[in-house]
């Protein structure tokens, strides 16, 4: 009798397995299956996964290390050791980080540049296979097309736009980016909300540019996307598609001339005659100089700085100019710096602050000048 039950149990729990690496094999006990009998030995003839867990234990090492050329889990990462797939939630680390809603070419709007970005912030690939974008553009992702952690992708109103870009990038099936307020929605594959975030043009949300073409940026990866007042104009001319939305160092603007005793030369907008500076962006780009520091002092690097809210006046276009006014009246406006040029000569430097330091872009010494004699190159 003892012999028997012995055999009978030995048959009850030996099973033929195809495991994640596609091979057959035979278990008569395995540590991951768990019971609500708490008999994780024994399997009953006709029990199914209803009623009994397969799942692997939280932590195993079976979860995720299949065949990795092999099929995905219907969670869209690698397939586990096991019969039944372990499901992760991976779709609640998309967020969405960038948005080019009107793209505006020297005061002219340009649809085709519209474009959004979204960026796997979880620690696994995820399955975009039939996820969804609704609202004022359409999108349904097609099978075979991944995300993987830390990786962005870029959805586009018009490809044709985007020829020599470098990246992936994915256009949409119709509609496109609403000029004012409209929410961007993102379903998975069950018609369930990864995301929804309302975007608009007034506060708490960036105020658009009306001539130059900046997109709206999210300040940090989070999922706090859907917070106005967590995103910022982009720093770069067109807006960073593909990357990181970090403060890039400026090095291709000159001090290009100065006038020290502006006494009848040229007016500032309040028709007054004032010091001036004059930059030159020797680059091919689009520069926006909005945050550099002006400065007479190097042991004050931080004397005057050009203003911050509005990118139409602080972007220098390729081989152009900008005037600064050093006239102590920084109330005058974002290109009025807080303290004067000496005509006996001295030091002029441009900076920038980055990664916690005051990085120099360019400077000059002038000599003594005379009224309405420029410095220049």
């Amino acid at each position: 009798m003892i012999g028997k039950e012995a055999c009978l149990c030995v048959i009850l729990i030996v099973l033929n397995c195809t495991h994640g690496l596609g091979k057959e094999y035979q278990i008569i006990c395995q540590d991951e299956i768990k019971s609500e009998e708490k008999v994780p030995f024994v399997v009953k003839f006709g029990a199914t996964h209803e009623s009994l867990n397969f799942e692997s234990t939280e932590g195993s090492p079976a979860i995720d290390a299949g065949d990795p050329d092999g099929s995905l889990d219907p969670d869209g990462i690698r397939r586990d050791i096991g019969a039944i797939p372990t499901m992760q939630e991976t779709t609640l680390f998309l967020i969405l980080t960038e948005i080019n809603y009107r793209p505006m070419i020297d005061g002219v709007e340009e649809e085709g540049l519209e474009f959004i970005e979204i960026y796997n912030a979880g620690d696994q690939l995820v399955n975009l296979n039939e996820f969804e974008f609704s609202g004022g553009f359409s999108y349904t992702f097609e099978s075979n097309l991944y995300l993987s952690s830390g990786e962005y992708m870029i959805l586009v109103k018009d490809e044709s736009f985007w020829d020599g870009f470098g990246g992936e990038i994915q256009e949409w099936d119709n509609g496109r980016l609403s000029n004012e307020s409209e929410p961007i929605l993102l379903t998975n594959s069950e018609g369930q909300t990864v995301f929804s975030v309302t975007y608009g043009d007034d506060s708490p949300w960036p105020e658009p540019t009306e001539y130059y073409n900046y997109s709206i940026e999210l300040n940090e990866n989070t999922l706090e996307h859907e917070d106005g007042s967590k995103w910022h104009l982009s720093y770069q001319y067109g807006g960073s598609p593909g990357k990181a939305n970090e403060n890039v160092l400026i090095s291709e603007v000159l001090i290009n001339e100065v006038m020290p005793k502006n006494d009848g030369f040229i007016r500032d907008e309040f028709s007054e005659y004032s010091d001036w500076i004059e930059l030159f962006n020797i680059s091919e780009q689009y520069l926006n100089v909005a945050g550099i520091y002006v400065t007479i002092d190097p042991d004050h690097p931080d004397m005057g700085q050009i203003g911050l809210d509005d990118f139409d006046q602080t972007t220098i276009e390729p081989g152009g100019y900008l005037l600064l006014w050093a006239d102590e009246k920084p109330q005058n406006g974002l290109l009025h710096l807080d303290f004067k040029l000496p005509s006996q000569g001295s030091e002029l430097a441009i900076l920038q602050s980055y990664d916690g330091d005051f990085v120099l872009i360019d400077k000059i010494d002038y000599e003594r000048q005379y009224p309405d004699i420029s410095y220049g190159r």
